[in-house]
């Protein structure tokens, strides 16, 4: 498969949507931008220090967080690259409408 066939895919989207989710739900729950010791007397120091680790502390600015936004862009992009190509192969009104949408 090419590349651009794999960014595209459909299952891709729901589950880069699906893990973007449990991202949300995860920064939506836990406390985040405190102090290390309120994270210490919160979740004891092995807690703390697992937190700090994956980033639970500051999920949306997490490198992992920013990887699956960037992933999920790339996936829209594909998606649309391809279903760009398809309108334009579908004739000269599908071109108008191309231009219309894409406008």
């Amino acid at each position: 498969m090419k590349i651009v066939d794999i960014l595209s895919s459909i299952k891709l989207s729901i589950a880069l949507s699906a893990v973007i989710l449990a991202a949300f739900l995860i920064g939506g729950i836990f406390p985040q931008g405190l102090p290390p010791q309120e994270y210490q007397e919160l979740f004891g120091r092995i807690g703390a220090a697992l937190a700090d680790k994956f980033g639970l502390n500051d999920v949306f600015c997490s490198r992992w967080f920013l990887a699956l936004m960037a992933g999920a862009a790339l996936n829209l992009s594909a998606c649309t690259l391809k279903r760009r190509k398809f309108i334009a192969r579908s004739g000269p009104a599908s071109k108008e409408k191309c231009i219309i949408i894409f406008r």
